[in-house]
């Protein structure tokens, strides 16, 4: 599957790295709905390169998705990424540990 992905259990966060050489931020979107997260996107032909002039074309240039599961423990509104060096690093912070909640039962 297309991007190659790698995902850490940290300390305070999750982070999900993705592999994406030769894709700009606009090239592609995240979005978080209902526990999952989406990573959409394109990867266009080399500019001013004709299809004729490649010998050798290993990388996709075609659009793509790739939808995970999240952690139910994810500060959703927290989220942040960045794209450095053709690599997406995507935050994922942890929320706080909810203590077990005692439900009183009541005799009628």
């Amino acid at each position: 599957p297309y991007p190659p992905i790698n995902f850490y259990d940290l300390d305070d966060e999750f982070l999900l790295t993705a592999e994406l050489p030769g894709t700009r931020a606009d090239d592609f979107e995240l979005t978080v709905s209902n526990g999952n997260l989406t990573i959409r996107g394109r990867r266009t032909a080399e500019d001013g390169i004709p299809e004729e002039r490649y010998r050798r074309s290993e990388r996709p240039r075609t659009e793509w998705e790739r939808t995970f599961a999240l952690p139910e423990r994810i500060l959703e509104d927290e989220i942040h990424a960045e794209l450095k060096h053709g690599i997406l690093q995507l935050h994922l912070p942890k929320a706080p540990s909810t203590q077990p909640r005692t439900i009183l039962v009541h005799d009628e």
